[in-house]
């Protein structure tokens, strides 16, 4: 994601999106391509998905080690819903 400077910023903007997540990156998206102006705030951290998101990596990298639990038999993964 890109971060700009306060000197950088617009002086104004259409949208305030507040968070980055799947519901705020989406927003972005749709009004950008609608022509607005917007302006994402993100109080997180920055960190690349690649390298640190487990569903991306080995299975012994991901929550308890790709293992199951009760309700995942298939096993525990960060992003994926396993039924």
């Amino acid at each position: 994601m890109p971060i700009i400077k306060p000197s950088e910023a617009q002086p104004e903007y259409d949208v305030a999106i507040v968070g980055s997540g799947a519901g705020g990156g989406q927003m972005a998206y749709t009004l950008t391509l609608a022509g607005l102006k917007c302006v994402m705030l993100e109080a997180g951290r920055s960190y690349d998905p690649a390298t640190e998101t487990p569903m991306f990596q080995t299975p012994q990298q991901g929550p308890l080690g790709g293992g199951s639990t009760p309700d995942k038999p298939a096993g525990f993964w960060d992003s994926m819903s396993v039924a």
